[in-house]
């Protein structure tokens, strides 16, 4: 009926629309009965007819970033960065709500885990919904990636869909000094198609660009200042920009309190991937820990927020919050 359809909606783009947030949210375009994923760690979101893309996660920086200073523009490359901001053991559980005026509906959440295995970080994120929606719509999505410690940049990213009675396996191995990555994908690990393809160099997935960009320096920003940025996903890099928007005091996050916060947004580029321009917003804590707080996104009809719920074995103190 039309009533359970709404909430099938509901449901499925809620949870969709964090992951892959973002950390972060993941979301599906379905087109001549076949279903594509674009999820969370770059972000973006796009709707056209029966087609919704919301790639949702963090204020993404490319290896390549742009500054425009007095009319000038100058570039910084940066293919690797110091760990400061994360540490083994690291926990951030985001909930993901849809809303329409004064109503707002919890769908799932999304659990974000690194795990220091040596000359690696393995980070994982899963993204479910609550067993409530389960019998309109379930998603048990698992989002891997085994980053290089010296680099941040990712080896090995992997990402196991099961959302509704659509299966998907997606492994891609990078190969940073060819500048190129190798694709294993289909129904599941057993069954998979490979191909080679060309990257850019210092080419970062979803999950890697998160924690990469955690570890820069955004002392030196001064609002306005916007980043390029491209991400390797689904057999091809997506372009992205990034605006620094400035530091926001006493910010409210649900059931955590108020946070001092810098504050990101993220825009999609019009061109093949995108036929129109959107703007996702991102809080992230104003402190050594640089995690993002919440991350809000509009929808033809209401929006979607990727709101932190908890956190455990943070690498400092969470001075951001007041």
């Amino acid at each position: 009926n039309k009533r359970g359809y709404f909430f099938q909606s509901i449901a499925q783009k809620a949870i969709n629309n964090f992951l892959t947030v973002s950390y972060l949210s993941l979301f599906s375009q379905r087109q001549n009965n076949h279903a594509y994923f674009y999820t969370p760690i770059y972000v973006y979101f796009k709707m056209n007819k029966n087609i919704l893309y919301f790639f949702s996660f963090f204020f993404f920086f490319s290896c390549k970033s742009t500054e425009l200073s007095k009319g000038a523009q100058n570039e910084v490359e940066s293919c690797q960065t110091l760990n400061f901001a994360f540490q083994n053991a690291e926990d951030l559980t985001y909930k993901l709500v849809y809303s329409v005026g004064a109503v707002s509906v919890p769908a799932g959440e999304v659990v974000f885990h690194c795990e220091d295995i040596g000359g690696q970080y393995h980070i994982t994120a899963k993204g479910r919904t609550y067993e409530s929606y389960e019998q309109i719509f379930k998603v048990d999505d698992f989002y891997e990636s085994f980053l290089d410690k010296k680099t941040l940049l990712p080896l090995t990213s992997i990402r196991t869909v099961h959302e509704g009675k659509y299966n998907l396996y997606d492994k891609v191995v990078f190969d940073h000094q060819k500048h190129s990555a190798t694709s294993y994908r289909g129904d599941s690990a057993e069954k998979t198609n490979k191909e080679e393809f060309d990257t850019e160099r210092c080419m970062h997935d979803l999950i890697s660009i998160i924690y990469f960009s955690r570890n820069l320096d955004f002392q030196h920003l001064t609002q306005g200042t916007y980043f390029p940025i491209s991400i390797f996903m689904d057999k091809k890099a997506h372009p992205l920009q990034v605006f620094y928007k400035g530091t926001e005091a006493k910010v409210k996050v649900k059931s955590l309190g108020k946070f001092n916060t810098q504050r990101f947004a993220v825009q999609t580029i019009s061109g093949r991937t995108f036929s129109e321009e959107a703007v996702i917003d991102i809080w992230v804590s104003d402190d050594e820990n640089r995690i993002p707080l919440m991350i809000e996104s509009p929808l033809s009809v209401g929006s979607v927020k990727a709101i932190l719920k908890k956190y455990d074995g943070l690498a400092h103190e969470l001075s951001a919050k007041k």
